[in-house]
């Protein structure tokens, strides 16, 4: 379950459960009654197609899922990738949208995304490698860029397509060069652990922004010379560990049912402000940063002239966010896995400079239908496995025993 858009504006929304794709072609708005969603599903390559993997037939038994989604800036183009190992590819014309092509991959993708000239599709699978894909020549495979030791978490390209950032498991930030992507500009390192996801926001100066599974989120000048402009702490906010009952002062009491391993290299608390992701608003410069464990929304605002960080808000939810998107005029769309709803809408008060939730639902075009898209999302298996993306500690019996990950490695090299 999730929700994608683009990276100039959110005149199209894509929504995802399962192997349906929700679109909405235009803004929500209480003016536009006309008919604005159309749903389209990932269907199975024919048999027989020379596209068919091995991998794909052996996947068509099984419930295929949607691991990624993107919508083009131009909103003509949409594509989605599955657990089938398939990319999806429909394109916009006369009212309808049309399946242009599905190409098959060598794994599972972790991330797509669409370039803002929208001519190539770019997509990061679950073995470390990205690929390069023509949006018009869209029987051709895919060509590789580059690749990491460590599993991507996420990708974005430069607003000037000239950059690809990448994150991983690692804790690394790499800024390549698009599409000659062997020629690296520059490494963002800094985070202490996983790098969750990675965004170029435009200011006067374009930069990257990033979050991570170390609690923090960083604004960075990825160009030579390279630097970390800001990083804000998030667990030492006391405003948002009191809205999440966390003692501001003392680690974390542990909880039962809670994930979290005993042999951490971090600390519970900087844990439990794991950061799943962030958004950014355009208009106003805000950050909605979305945590895994937290059942609530932080949100900042960016002071573009100091290059800094100011906490605004902290809205409570009912239950952890699973994602959220900022319209064009700044409304934020949470979406969460509750009984009672799935998609909550706050619109934001520019004189009080925070966000109020929107009661009555049904005067905005398309939301009754985008809560019946979700309606049985209450018996969906919503996979959350962050934690196993943690560096751990291995303390030693007495037999000199290595960590896993290390004793991985020697067996590589014997």
């Amino acid at each position: 379950m999730a929700i994608y858009t683009n990276n100039k504006n959110s005149n199209v929304l894509i929504f995802v459960k399962s192997d349906e794709v929700l679109i909405c072609n235009s803004l929500i708005s209480k003016e536009n009654s006309e008919k604005c969603l159309y749903k389209i599903k990932c269907e199975e390559i024919p048999e027989g197609s020379k596209e068919v993997s091995s991998k794909s037939k052996e996947s068509k038994s099984k419930q295929n899922n949607i691991t990624s989604a993107s919508v083009s800036n131009c909103g003509k183009f949409v594509c989605a990738c599955d657990s089938s190992n398939l990319l999806h590819l429909w394109e916009y014309e006369k009212n309808i949208w049309k399946t242009l092509g599905t190409r098959s991959l060598v794994r599972k993708c972790q991330k797509v995304i669409f370039t803002n000239s929208c001519s190539n599709i770019i997509l990061a699978d679950r073995g470390g490698d990205v690929f390069d894909y023509s949006v018009l020549k869209n029987k051709e495979s895919g060509r590789f860029l580059l690749g990491h030791i460590s599993l991507i978490l996420d990708i974005a390209v430069s607003n000037d397509d000239k950059y690809l950032a990448t994150c991983d498991r690692d804790g690394k930030i790499k800024i390549s060069c698009y599409p000659n992507s062997y020629n690296i500009l520059n490494y963002c390192l800094g985070h202490e652990e996983f790098v969750s996801s990675v965004q170029f926001i435009s200011l006067p100066e374009e930069k990257l922004l990033s979050t991570s599974g170390d609690g923090t989120i960083r604004l960075w000048q990825y160009e030579k010379p390279i630097s970390e402009l800001k990083c804000e702490t998030l667990y030492e906010n006391d405003i948002i560990c009191n809205c999440c009952n966390i003692d501001c002062n003392n680690e974390a009491k542990r909880e039962s049912g809670n994930p979290i391993s005993e042999n951490m290299v971090l600390s519970e608390k900087q844990i439990l402000f794991s950061v799943r992701c962030v958004k950014y608003c355009n208009k106003y410069d805000l950050l909605a940063i979305l945590f895994h464990m937290q059942s609530g929304i932080a949100i900042y605002q960016l002071d573009t002239t100091k290059n800094d960080f100011k906490f605004k808000q902290f809205i409570s939810l009912d239950a952890p966010p699973l994602d959220a998107v900022f319209l064009n005029g700044g409304q934020l769309l949470i979406l969460i896995k509750h009984e009672t709803a799935a998609l909550k809408h706050f619109d934001y008060n520019v004189a009080e400079q925070k966000f109020t939730a929107i009661v009555d639902e049904s005067i905005f075009q398309g939301v009754k239908d985008i809560h019946l898209f979700f309606e049985k999302y209450q018996d969906m298996v919503s996979q959350d496995d962050f934690v196993s993306l943690f560096k751990r500690v291995y303390e030693s019996n007495g037999n000199n025993d290595e960590c896993p990950d290390e004793q991985n490695k020697k067996n590589k090299t014997d």
